[in-house]
């Protein structure tokens, strides 16, 4: 079963922390609350059960050397899935709510399980079990904070790869121990674990998944443009005294989560027709650190985010629509720069929108040979169409209802919305002439009459 790494409880010699190997142990607790279910159920039905050998099989010895010993349970998952684990796992509530990705998980590996015990041969499911009774693990208690950092983040060689977001959580909470002036550094350690742990909660809540969080949260807050581990060692480093650094560690990882905070406003946000939606429509990647920077300044000021996120929606769409061969996009040096001038900002922003990234390019002139030439046939068009189906919308019929960045993106149901943007074509191609079946079927005028 491979090694464990545990760390004792600090107030309870019989309580471990699970520091690697918590995706086993919580397979392994599924896998035999699964198989006591399935054996009381085939109790229920056809009496006491025996093995090959005609002995007994002792359901309660089973739930007590892995379930619960006495009125206490022996596994607990981390606290924000416990809940949910020890309803639905431990006490088969199948109503009990699933929240988060992991414990989606969980309710998948409970059916795998209960699926296959419920087909599989009495002496299958005992051959099963005792692979797992007898499986030979190794383990190592830590003794401290630090050394289970250490050892997780450069021993771990087992599974899935660290991601970088647990990488740099190991290496801050070495060295906030290295450096704390403070007399009970574990404390301050426990902290840190805590914002980590609001942080994993968080990331649950977005679509984006935790390193990509974290790169945007690099690009718009740290001075180099390296990766993430490398810029903050780097930052680390040009700081000579501990108490600068403690504090410098501290307020980053407060940053950070206040960063994952931000991607759920702003994914929420982009569900509406609204700018924040336009620009992540048009480029998310370049655009993201940008819009994290304008939340971290003015969250809670949404006029100035959404005329920020004009400027920048005009500056992608003419990247988008162009004719020229260059592909700069300054977004990335802008977010970096911000730090709250928002004149300043709408300053740059508007130059950027007039002249582009490069004081050569023919920004406007590129973009409107665009719409003059054959290139709008291409797929990428349907954004326009999008926008001028609304503006119709708006302007022409007052009663309709625009259609939002959902719809436009088929978010929910692609099937639902396939006979929008995408089977728009214009009346008179020069690119192609139409069938006189095409034309009798298929080709009808909009409600503008166009």
């Amino acid at each position: 079963m491979g090694h464990f790494l545990f760390e004792k409880d600090e107030n309870k010699e019989t309580k471990f922390w699970v520091i690697d190997g918590q995706q086993r142990l919580t397979t392994v607790i599924i896998f035999f609350s699964c198989l006591i279910n399935e054996f009381e159920n085939r109790e229920k039905q056809n009496g006491k059960l025996v093995d090959n050998e005609g002995n007994e099989i002792e359901i309660w010895r089973i739930r007590e050397n892995y379930i619960k010993l006495g009125k206490n349970y022996k596994f607990e998952t981390v606290a924000y899935d416990n809940p949910f684990f020890a309803s639905f796992v431990y006490e088969n509530n199948d109503k009990a709510i699933q929240e988060t990705s992991s414990s989606r998980r969980i309710s998948i590996a409970k059916g795998a399980f209960e699926k296959l015990f419920k087909k599989a041969e009495l002496n299958d499911i005992l051959n099963w079990k005792k692979i797992i009774d007898d499986a030979v693990v190794t383990t190592f208690e830590v003794t401290d904070k630090v050394q289970a950092t250490q050892i997780f983040a450069f021993q771990n060689d087992r599974g899935k790869d660290l991601t970088t977001l647990e990488k740099l959580k190991a290496f801050l909470m070495h060295k906030l121990y290295a450096v704390s002036e403070n007399d009970n550094p574990e404390s301050q350690i426990r902290n840190i674990e805590t914002v980590f742990s609001d942080i994993y909660k968080q990331s649950e809540r977005i679509t984006f998944n935790e390193d990509q969080v974290l790169g945007f949260h690099n690009t718009a807050f740290l001075s180099g443009w390296e990766s993430p581990l490398k810029n903050v060692k780097d930052e680390l480093n040009k700081i000579s005294d501990n108490s600068t650094r403690e504090k410098w560690i501290k307020d980053f990882v407060n940053n950070l989560k206040e960063t994952f905070v931000s991607i759920e406003l702003i994914e929420k946000q982009s569900e509406q027709n609204c700018s924040v939606a336009d620009v992540l429509i048009l480029d998310t990647q370049n655009s993201m650190p940008l819009l994290v920077k304008l939340f971290h300044y003015h969250k809670n000021e949404p006029n100035i985010i959404e005329n920020i996120s004009k400027l920048i929606e005009n500056i992608l769409f003419k990247l988008e629509y162009k004719i020229a061969d260059y592909r700069t996009n300054g977004l990335h040096s802008v977010a970096k720069h911000y730090s709250g001038n928002t004149a300043k900002l709408e300053s740059d922003l508007k130059y950027n929108v007039d002249r582009g990234f490069q004081d050569w390019w023919n920004f406007n002139g590129n973009c409107k040979n665009y719409f003059n030439s054959n290139w709008h046939y291409h797929g990428n068009i349907k954004y326009v169409l999008w926008k001028y189906e609304n503006n119709l919308r708006q302007n022409e019929n007052k009663r309709a209802r625009p259609l939002t960045p959902i719809e436009f993106k088929n978010k929910f149901n692609a099937k639902r919305l396939e006979n929008t943007t995408d089977h728009i074509t214009p009346q008179n191609p020069n690119f192609t002439k139409y069938t006189e079946e095409f034309q009798n079927k298929w080709f009808f005028y909009d409600l503008y009459g166009n």
